[in-house]
């Protein structure tokens, strides 16, 4: 029975302290409790931040000051955009008119924060052993892509380069060389999308840097060796009846071939570039040679403006694919060293066989005509060509090639061995 008595003794000694604290927190903590947790009613409780700004302790005010000074310094922040072109544009967050929460309603709804819990646990947050809720606000802007795409567009715009070849020509024996530009564009989607990307992922960082290649429409190689002629590198002149019928027809087949251009490996046909001999294409009638006997026909003395370009294209060390001689001795080069062009059986085709493209410039006037050949300083590499005959008889000859380093014939080639009537 004692026992008994002394379980029941110790519960109510219990239950009276536990009556007895009630009643001690309700005369004097809770009220110092209530003190403490009201004094706090309108500032932050610890664990608050505003892009790593602690706001705790701060009312709506202060911390609606400090949301204002943070956004000043997020619409400050660097945007660099890099295109695959080279070029950079560099703005600000505020170029693109970003939208952000009230700063008041965002610095209510910090100190807000927690304040919905009973004043015991409140006040435990204060001391410091119940941990309050983390709010933390990194501030960044809300981005309409609307706001976005006319910057992209624009850049897009400014970008887009159209690939151009290299413009050569030869004017008065001056070069005339416009440089070709690499192509290039970029979509106008991708940069709105890399911004929008980039601009949503931004709280916190101090600067960012967006890289785009675009799409490159580079010159060829081939295109680009045009820019590599700087110098003639072979002439040869011949002279003919200046005010003529012949005259003209010279004139106006070196007028079709001038300024034309052969790549390394290219091909050209005399026959196809001086066009059909017709009235319509510029010809005349005129004296030229028909199996050893002199004729009036269309275009005739086109043969020396061949002639010309074959004592051209020798000293450029090109030798033809095909050539042919004159049915008679043409007074105007030594024998062996013409060159004759009929319609379906005679014809001067020769190939690019030196390293860089030629540019063959024809001038034809006063008497003379004048073929040049222009390429890269280096493309002879050092060498000089003569070509050279040799009679063998009245209507018989041998033709040479000769090639020399400085002054040393280091080669030479039979060209042809021709018969004339």
């Amino acid at each position: 029975m004692r026992k008994y008595r002394t379980i029941k003794i110790i519960i109510v000694a219990a239950a009276l302290l536990f009556f007895a604290g009630e009643i001690a927190y309700f005369v004097w903590a809770r009220p110092v409790i209530a003190a403490d947790v009201e004094a706090f009613r309108q500032m932050a409780y610890p664990n608050k931040a505003v892009n790593g700004v602690d706001v705790s302790g701060m009312t709506v005010e202060e911390i609606s000051e400090v949301i204002e000074a943070v956004k000043q310094e997020y619409l400050k922040k660097q945007i660099t955009l890099h295109l695959g072109n080279g070029r950079t544009y560099s703005f600000t967050m505020a170029d693109f008119l970003p939208s952000f929460e009230q700063s008041g309603i965002a610095a209510a709804r910090i100190v807000g924060a927690d304040k919905e819990l009973p004043y015991i646990l409140q006040y435990l947050m204060l001391k410091g052993v119940y941990q309050a809720t983390p709010v933390y606000i990194n501030l960044r802007g809300d981005y309409d892509r609307e706001s976005v795409e006319p910057l992209a567009e624009r850049i897009a715009g400014e970008c887009f380069q159209e690939k151009c070849p290299p413009q050569f020509s030869v004017e008065n024996d001056q070069i005339c060389l416009v440089s070709g530009k690499d192509g290039y564009s970029i979509d106008a989607g991708e940069i709105a999308d890399a911004l929008l990307s980039a601009l949503e992922e931004s709280a916190g960082t101090d600067s960012i840097n967006i890289e785009l290649a675009g799409t490159a429409d580079p010159l060829s190689q081939k295109e680009r060796m045009l820019e590599t002629i700087n110098t003639c590198i072979s002439e040869f002149t011949t002279e003919y009846k200046a005010k003529s019928a012949k005259a003209t027809n010279v004139e106006n087949a070196s007028a079709k071939i001038d300024n034309l251009i052969l790549y390394p490996g290219e091909s050209l046909s005399v026959d196809k570039a001086i066009q059909e001999r017709t009235r319509a294409n510029g010809y005349v009638y005129a004296p030229q040679f028909d199996n050893g006997r002199v004729v009036e026909g269309m275009g005739g003395g086109i043969c020396q403006v061949c002639t010309t370009l074959y004592g051209s294209l020798l000293r450029a060390g090109i030798i033809p694919i095909e050539r042919h001689p004159h049915s008679m001795v043409v007074t105007y080069v030594p024998i062996g060293l013409d060159a004759a062009i009929a319609k379906g059986y005679k014809d001067l085709v020769f190939e690019n066989t030196l390293d860089y493209p030629i540019c063959i410039t024809a001038k034809a006037g006063g008497g003379k005509v004048t073929f040049k050949l222009w390429s890269n300083e280096n493309a002879l590499e050092g060498y000089r060509y003569e070509p050279a005959s040799v009679r063998i008889s009245s209507k018989r000859s041998e033709s040479y090639l000769k090639k020399y380093l400085g002054e040393e014939l280091v080669d030479t080639v039979r060209l042809s061995r021709d018969s004339y009537r």
